[in-house]
């Protein structure tokens, strides 16, 4: 039966066991929600199908303007209530595409199931005639049946994923979402923002400090004496609300786009993005998608935001991988959902763990050893060199080091392996 709700009002009933109406919301915010009832049902009997694991709705309902600006089809199922595209967390899609086809047999519903093999979702809705699509990424394909390709529900040998592996994906999507090396945003709310990860305010600042350490006498020579001691002096805070002038912001982008600038930026994306990783591994998250994701977020929002300790521990409840983080995402917060939406597209993408369940992912720390090194108490340039068989000069070409006698603890060496 066809029914028409209220997010606002309706939104936190649950019409089954396991799903509320809110789940089945458009993207687009919109209040209006329409919806099969049996809609729910159906993907109740996928999910006791797929042994009781938490189902995850990438897209239920959306609105005819949502559904056009995201490519859907002119009459898409999604805008009459009666269709929704979804994942389970640890069950390959080919296995909920078959329970599907059983739980469509069980309510006496012909119905459609498309197997997404590529972005590793399935569709499934409502219609009165029997239809079964595979999308390998051109457009679905009408099959009898599904093939097994990459996909099977036999045991599967781990896939090892390193944190310096999951950091360079997550490097590569946060580069694309924020600036160039030689980027000054003098106004970034209240405070100028630099660089390829967009350093704010007081990150600014250590970000400069940490150049002019690199190289002294060239950067004063970029900065000129007055910025050259301002920045120097500067106390941790001060930047919290500084706007540069035109000329002030010139002699800044020099300095980062000095060999010295990019040096710096490439050793602290590396042990930004280790730590965002880290800590989202300290919530539970284990799906090296999830974790790429949140480093994205953590970028974007604030090492000081609360929001994705939440995040993450909501999206627990749901199976912790990548869909479960934007479900959650959505839940939570409403600016920059294009954003947090161009990041799930873009980890779907890298198809990093396939159609592995996640807790066959283990993920190993060898961030101290693959392409860049944190300065302990007691190192050397040299000693660091010997142990990445590598050379002192190599290391100190590579990282813009005027003085190789000269490494200070927290130091972040870019390895060149």
């Amino acid at each position: 039966m066809l029914k028409t709700y209220s997010a606002v009002k309706d939104g936190n009933t649950k019409i089954t066991p396991h799903f509320s109406i809110r789940e089945f919301a458009s993207k687009c915010g919109n209040d209006v929600i329409k919806l099969d009832t049996r809609l729910p049902e159906l993907l109740e009997h996928i999910r006791v199908a797929c042994g009781n694991k938490p189902l995850v709705i990438n897209s239920g309902y959306r609105t005819a303007a949502h559904n056009a600006a995201n490519g859907g089809a002119k009459n898409s199922l999604h805008t009459l209530g009666t269709a929704a595209d979804i994942v389970i967390n640890g069950v390959v899609p080919l296995t909920v595409a078959r329970a599907a086809e059983s739980a469509l047999a069980t309510l006496g519903i012909p119905g459609g199931i498309c197997l997404y093999t590529k972005s590793l979702f399935v569709h499934v809705d409502l219609r009165t005639t029997k239809w079964r699509a595979e999308d390998r990424g051109k457009g679905a394909v009408n099959v009898a049946g599904w093939s097994v390709t990459a996909q099977t529900g036999g045991t599967t040998p781990p896939v090892q994923f390193s944190i310096a592996t999951i950091a360079k994906h997550a490097l590569k999507i946060i580069n694309g979402n924020e600036g160039q090396y030689g980027t000054v945003v003098a106004n970034d709310n209240g405070a100028l923002s630099i660089g390829l990860f967009g350093w704010h305010a007081s990150r600014a600042l250590s970000l400069c400090k940490s150049i002019i350490g690199r190289n002294t006498a060239k950067a004063k020579t970029i900065l000129g004496d007055t910025m050259y001691n301002t920045i120097s002096s500067a106390a941790t805070g001060a930047w919290n609300k500084y706007i540069p002038a035109a000329k002030e912001k010139d002699v800044i982008a020099a300095l980062i786009s000095s060999p010295e600038g990019r040096a710096a930026q490439d050793a602290q994306a590396v042990t930004d993005v280790t730590a965002y990783i880290k800590t989202g591994m300290g919530y539970g998250l284990t799906d090296p998608g999830a974790l790429i994701y949140f480093a994205d977020g953590v970028n974007q929002y604030g090492t000081n935001s609360p929001h994705w300790k939440e995040i993450a521990q909501n999206a627990l409840k749901s199976g912790g991988n990548v869909a479960a983080m934007l479900q959650a995402t959505r839940v939570k917060l409403t600016q920059y959902i294009d954003r947090r939406e161009r990041v799930y597209r873009a980890v779907l993408a890298l198809n990093l763990n396939g159609a592995m369940p996640v807790n066959s992912v283990q993920i190993t720390d060898n961030s101290q050893t693959g392409n860049a090194y944190t300065v302990k108490a007691g190192d050397t340039l040299s000693a660091i060199a010997v142990k990445h068989k590598t050379t002192v000069a190599a290391l100190a070409k590579l990282n813009g080091i005027a003085n190789p006698n000269l490494i200070r603890v927290g130091q972040v060496i870019t390895i060149d392996n």
